[in-house]
C-alpha cells in the first residue's frame, strides 16, 4: 500500500492511495479530493489492473497538456507521487544483496 498526498493553498488538496504487488500491477487505486475534512474517498477503476510504468505514462501524458505548471491538478501530483513510491520501494526490495 503505497500513498501521496498534495497540498492545495488556494485550491482543493489530494490524496492517492495505490495498492500494489511485487510485479508493479495496481490492484486498487482510490483518491481524495477536496478542500473539507468530509471529503471521502473514491475508487479509480481506470488505473486497476494497470502496470505502474502506464500510470505513470498516463499522469505524465496529462501533465504534459498543461503549459502553467503551477496548475497542475493535486490528484495527478499525489497519483504520481504515490506511484513513484511504489516504483521505488519495491524496486529496492528486489534487489539482492549477493
Amino acid at each position: 500500500m503505497f500513498s501521496g498526498m498534495e497540498r492545495g493553498k488556494f485550491k482543493p488538496g489530494a490524496i492517492a492511495v495505490l495498492i500494489v504487488d511485487q510485479d508493479y500491477v495496481v490492484h486498487e487505486c482510490h483518491l481524495m479530493k477536496g478542500i473539507s475534512i468530509l471529503s471521502k474517498f473514491n475508487e479509480v477503476s481506470k488505473y486497476k489492473g494497470v502496470h505502474l510504468g502506464e500510470l505513470l505514462l498516463d499522469i505524465n501524458e496529462e501533465i504534459s497538456q498543461i503549459k502553467n505548471k503551477k496548475k497542475m491538478p493535486t490528484f495527478a501530483k499525489a497519483l504520481q507521487q504515490a506511484a513513484e513510491n511504489a516504483m521505488l520501494t519495491i524496486s529496492k526490495n528486489k534487489v539482492s544483496t549477493v
